[in-house]
This record gives C-alpha cells, sequence and structure tokens, in this order.
C-alpha cells in the first residue's frame, strides 16, 4: 500500500503535536483510574505516581499494572476503548494545520502524496479523539497505537518490536526516507535502531 511513496512522516501524538501539561495528564489518566479501580483497589493519588514510574519504566503505565496487578480479562479487553474527553483541554494550532495541509496537499488541487502518520502510546479511542479535537484526522493516513495481545502482552514504544510492526507496514526498503518526530529521547533512540530518522521535540518547538 505504501512501499512506493518516496518519502514518510510519523508524529508521536501527545506532547509531540500539541504541548502537554499537568492537567491534561491528569484528566487522562482519571479516565484509565475509573475504567481499572475495581481490580488496583487504590486511590487516584497513589494511581497517579505509580503511573509515572510505569510509564519511565514501560512507555506505558498500563504495562506496570498489568504486570503487577490482577487485572480481569473484561477490563483487560476495555482498555483499547478508555477514552477522557479532551476538548475543553485543548485547542487546534492553525500554523500546524497548514504546515500539514501544505506537505500532504490535502485540501488543494494537488496532491504531494506524503503519507502522514501518527504513532502513539496512548490507546485508539483516546488517540482518535484527540486528533478530532485538534482537526487532524483529515492528514493523518495511518493511526499505529498500542497493541494489546491475547495474553495481556502490550506493544508499545520504545520496544523495538513496536517500529518493527510500523515498518512491517509501510514495506519500505530504504528507511532512511521515514522522518519520526517524538518528545521521548527512548523512542527516537529506538527509531533510529531500526533506520528511521528521528527528531526529538521538546517544548521550545
Amino acid at each position: 500500500m505504501y512501499k512506493d511513496r518516496d518519502r514518510f512522516i510519523i508524529f508521536d501524538i501527545d506532547g509531540t503535536l500539541y504541548k502537554e501539561n499537568h492537567e491534561i495528564i491528569t484528566a487522562r489518566r482519571m479516565a484509565g483510574y475509573k475504567h481499572l479501580e475495581t481490580d488496583i483497589k487504590m486511590s487516584f493519588e497513589e494511581y497517579d505516581k505509580l503511573s509515572t514510574m510505569y510509564t519511565h519504566m514501560y512507555g506505558l503505565h498500563y504495562k506496570g499494572f498489568l504486570k503487577d496487578f490482577p487485572i480481569s480479562n473484561n477490563l483487560y479487553k476495555g482498555m483499547d476503548n478508555v477514552n477522557e474527553d479532551m476538548t475543553s483541554l485543548l485547542s487546534s494550532n492553525d500554523k500546524l494545520i497548514d504546515f500539514l495541509r501544505e506537505i500532504t496537499g490535502k485540501g488543494y488541487q494537488r496532491q504531494n502524496n506524503i503519507p502522514i502518520f501518527c504513532f502513539t502510546n496512548t490507546n485508539s479511542k483516546q488517540s482518535e479523539h484527540v486528533l478530532d479535537v485538534l482537526k487532524l484526522t483529515p492528514y493523518i493516513d495511518t493511526l499505529f497505537c498500542v497493541g494489546y495481545k491475547k495474553n495481556k502482552e502490550v506493544i508499545c514504544k520504545p520496544s523495538v518490536e513496536a517500529f518493527e510492526f510500523v515498518n512491517q507496514v509501510i514495506k519500505k526498503s530504504d528507511l532512511t526516507k521515514i522522518l519520526f518526530f517524538d518528545d521521548n529521547i527512548k523512542n527516537i533512540e529506538s527509531a533510529k535502531k531500526v533506520g528511521w530518522i528521528g527528531v526529538l521535540v521538546n517544548d521550545a518547538d
């Protein structure tokens, strides 16, 4: 589907396509806490501290909770649908929209034919909602999210396996044509391991 394309641009979402803050992170974590609280049996304050630790360790806090707590199959199956309404916390960025419109050609008579992907550690429902709120959905060709396997194994950045899965979809022989933007240095390092060009995004960008 994509192997004949010359170039690809891949963006992380949270902290890359918009600037995260404490309020946004707390709101997103609260949705996860409400989903898991019957099995983890702790206060939100405890959950929040563990989430920070697990995110640093694994790239995704859910991965830590699944390893250390007896999460039921029913709750596990619903994790990809956890979603917090971010409408009041996020707003679109006209400059970013214009940039994506320009490089994709979407909205113009021409088509530049540069596929734009998103590759995130947030689940699919939350990611789709955020892209909608940011008004970026029309410019994103493919969304790669966390992989939840049947055995409760979670595939996410910065594991090389997650990056190799994207490579399998793209089927591009020259991986240096893939430009990847992320705010986490561990993810940039993994991207480089699989042959991509990684660009670290920070608060000044």
